[in-house]
């Protein structure tokens, strides 16, 4: 790879993160950062292929990722690890999404796996950790809270495959 693509690779990178980190940006804002960048023109180029793509949208008043946006830069991002010692407990997440909603149960799934839930049943997935305090701002922002039920269980029939799934030895459970 040339060192001009790999430069560009890693300017979209940096707007994808930036676009994570902010969520919506105005045209302003996108407006000085391209003047700032005037001299490296990737920056600009970034935006245009990322929106192009459908990763970010652009609206009258400016510029946001799309779903398609997060989840891409979800992928992005190194799984996540334990931070903290297994508390014992699974947490779980079940979800009734109307049929006519096939693109918001698509989107959902897709956050589940990213964010590292495992699929117990069709609509039930589970996962040791404590919730990502960006998972649920991405449920709320699409308006998928009404759809999903949150329990947190401390006995779950047949959690040894699970254990085995997320790793969770003696040690830490």
């Amino acid at each position: 790879m040339a060192k001009t693509a790999r430069e560009g690779y890693r300017h979209a990178e940096a707007v994808i993160d930036f676009f994570m980190d902010v969520g919506y940006v105005t045209r302003e804002a996108v407006g000085e950062l391209i003047e700032y960048h005037k001299k490296n023109k990737h920056f600009r180029q970034s935006l245009k292929r990322l929106t192009a793509r459908g990763i970010i949208r652009e609206t009258t008043r400016g510029f946001a990722l799309t779903p398609k946006g997060i989840i891409y830069a979800l992928k992005k991002r190194p799984p996540r690890e334990l931070k903290k010692p297994w508390d014992g407990k699974w947490r779980l997440v079940s979800f009734d999404v109307p049929t006519c909603d096939n693109s918001k149960r698509a989107f959902l799934r897709g956050l589940l796996k990213e964010f590292g839930f495992y699929k117990l049943q069709g609509s039930v997935w589970v996962c040791p950790n404590h919730f990502a305090e960006n998972f649920w701002k991405l449920v709320v922002h699409y308006d998928l809270e009404q759809y999903c039920k949150v329990m947190l269980v401390e006995v779950l029939e047949g959690d040894e495959e699970l254990k085995e799934y997320f790793k969770l030895g003696k040690k830490n459970g």
